[in-house]
């Protein structure tokens, strides 16, 4: 939606508060859009991945909620948010930061996150002196979080701290080039 990138980069550009809410419902993409409608001048998101799947030796990518329930809320700088307390499937989830707002780390994720657009998509890697090396994409950024490779199913285990939650997950990557083994 060209309204909704319009608001992003605004956002990115002239500064934002940031809160984190939990859902009680679920269906976390679906209640970002609604709100994305709702509220033009704010942005809601929610943390999404591709994944690696295959079934019958046919390989494809989907796209996945990577923190279930949680969405994130970006404001314009100075805005308050009491007009979420009328959603009543929304949990205000407090970080500790100025009036709940996300502060710190979980800012600077919540920045990054915005930066591209909630969606970690496939970061790319190649070989180097037997060791995966990623050369681009989301898991660059997060290489000292990764924690192990698995070649074979072409993913990273990561750990990490988003708005106070640990996530330990699996990230794809696809090889730059192809790998000869042998």
């Amino acid at each position: 939606m060209v309204e909704n990138e319009t608001v992003r980069q605004k956002l990115l550009n002239e500064g934002f508060d940031c809160y984190t809410f939990y859902l009680v419902t679920g269906d976390e993409k679906l209640i970002c859009e609604r709100l994305n409608r709702r509220y033009p001048d704010s942005y809601f998101l929610t943390l999404r991945r591709m994944m690696h799947k295959s079934k019958d030796g046919v390989k494809w990518n989907v796209e996945d909620v990577l923190i279930k329930r949680y969405i994130f809320a970006y404001i314009k700088k100075g805005k308050t948010i009491d007009f979420l307390s009328e959603i009543g499937s929304l949990i205000y989830v407090n970080d500790c930061g100025d009036e709940g707002k996300l502060a710190d780390e979980s800012y600077a994720f919540a920045k990054w996150m915005l930066e591209i657009n909630g969606l970690l998509d496939i970061s790319k890697a190649k070989l180097e002196n037997g060791l995966v090396k990623i050369t681009q994409g989301p898991l660059l950024q997060m290489e000292n979080n990764i924690i192990k490779y698995s070649r074979r199913n072409r993913n990273c285990l990561i750990s990490t701290n988003i708005a106070g939650i640990k996530v330990e997950t699996w990230l794809p990557f696809e090889w730059e080039t192809e790998t000869v083994s042998g």
